[in-house]
């Protein structure tokens, strides 16, 4: 799979993610558990995240991310994952 993928548990703290996002975004093992702002220092991909962590499915947005001096820019597509009364987290594919 090329897409990079993230999930989240309902309270946004990174479960897991493929090895595509891994080699993007040079992620460690020591991540999860992590919200996604500690760990890639983006503000517009916590706002994706937060959004979705309410029950929001965010269409295709655009993300610049900084890193070690070099922007990549994403789509980014976030899902919630609902359970009747409640939101179990989300998933990120950029």
């Amino acid at each position: 799979m090329q897409e990079g993928v993230i999930v989240l548990d309902a309270y946004g703290s990174i479960v897991l993610f493929n090895p595509a996002i891994k080699k993007l975004l040079n992620l460690k093992p020591e991540d999860l558990g992590k919200p996604p702002i500690e760990v890639i220092r983006n503000a517009d991909l916590q706002a994706i995240v937060d959004r979705s962590l309410k029950g929001e499915n965010i269409q295709q947005q655009e993300i610049r991310i900084f890193q070690e001096g070099e922007e990549k820019i994403f789509m980014a597509q976030a899902t919630p994952f609902l359970e009747k009364y409640s939101n179990l987290g989300a998933i990120i594919v950029m």
